[in-house]
């Protein structure tokens, strides 16, 4: 896969599970730790389909699994906080 895609999309897209998370558990708190166990699994479960099946067939759902990873990353922040990344002129 060389097609570059537009990061607005795929944040529209993120924004979208995160949604779809909010409506089927809508009083969800988790700490820090549930949501890496959380996604730990998922990363687990991708692993599973890439180690197994064809790659050509399970993209689809491992980029799927990938949607909800990264929602729930973002989930986890709107519950616990996030740091910002400094900037180049921070670092200097």
């Amino acid at each position: 896969m060389s097609k570059r895609f537009r990061r607005k999309d795929i944040y529209n897209t993120i924004d979208g599970e995160r949604d779809y998370q909010d409506i089927k558990w809508p009083n969800r708190e988790h700490s820090i730790e549930e949501y890496t166990l959380y996604m730990f699994d998922y990363l687990d479960e991708a692993k599973h389909l890439l180690s197994r099946y064809d790659t050509n067939t399970v993209y689809e759902e491992v980029l799927s699994t990938i949607r909800k990873i990264t929602a729930l990353g973002v989930s986890c922040m709107e519950d616990n906080g996030f740091i910002e990344r400094k900037t180049k002129k921070e670092y200097d």
